[in-house]
């Protein structure tokens, strides 16, 4: 089990390859998440939670991983109506996350464009 306070007292954000689920370990703001792929090309959010949302936590942990990126790409986000999918389209609409694909793996926003069926707004 996460241990929730060393994450809440935690002031340096961290991002830490863990060999035993061979990806990225994000934890900072109170954030933790887990990426896949790599650092010098593209990081992929394939978990991401944090321990007291609403507080723009979310977005600043997702701003510090950018600085260590070019590349943003989430995985299944949810879907439209969702608290989550609401996140991540903020997120995409900032400019912060680059591509998103939905649960079955289709590329459904791609630096600033929606496909369609997808909502823009």
């Amino acid at each position: 089990m996460r241990n929730w306070i060393n994450l809440v007292e935690s002031t340096e954000p961290t991002l830490t390859f863990n060999n035993r689920e061979n990806c990225w370990d994000f934890e900072g703001f109170s954030v933790h998440g887990e990426l896949l792929g790599s650092p010098d090309s593209c990081l992929g959010v394939s978990s991401f939670s944090s321990l007291q949302s609403g507080q723009g936590n979310g977005e600043k942990a997702l701003r510090w991983i950018k600085t260590q990126c070019p590349l943003l790409h989430v995985y299944d986000p949810g879907q439209p109506g969702d608290d989550s999918f609401a996140f991540w389209h903020r997120m995409c609409e900032k400019g912060i996350v680059d591509t998103m694909e939905d649960e079955d793996g289709n590329v459904i926003y791609r630096e600033g464009d929606w496909a369609d069926g997808w909502p823009d707004a």
